[in-house]
């Protein structure tokens, strides 16, 4: 899983991003989710639960202008908040796609490797 992990790596570096840096990370999208996503199944069955994402919305009071005679009206602002919460989840089901998400990311791999041979061919580094 190594191989993977470093077209990871090469996301994070999307900024400064060399010419061939950024070819591979077009040309390897769709297995770097697949990583992220047989990652998160297999975290999910080791822990034996999975997390969900709640936005809860509470309000502040914010002082949104003055009358007049310079007295300070509030206002209520609405505040989101994202948390993350634990949930219940068929172990079953989750290791069936996590089997299906390796078989995937295998496949996907293999694809890439001549992708990627082809971006180094394309834009060698300057050492």
């Amino acid at each position: 899983m190594r191989f993977p992990l470093a077209l990871v790596a090469l996301t994070v570096l999307a900024a400064c991003a060399t010419e061939q840096q950024r070819c591979i990370s077009r040309n390897t999208q769709d297995l770097r989710t697949v990583t992220r996503l047989e990652t998160t199944a297999a975290a999910n069955l080791s822990r034996g639960y999975g997390y969900e994402m709640r936005t809860e919305i509470s309000f502040e009071r914010e002082r949104c202008g003055e009358t007049e005679l310079g007295e300070a009206i509030y206002c209520r602002v609405p505040v989101k908040t994202s948390r993350r919460v634990p949930v219940a989840i068929d172990l079953e089901l989750e290791a069936r796609k996590l089997a299906q998400l390796t078989v995937k990311r295998q496949s996907l791999a293999r694809q890439a490797e001549p992708v990627i041979r082809a971006c180094q061919m394309q834009y060698p580094e300057e050492v």
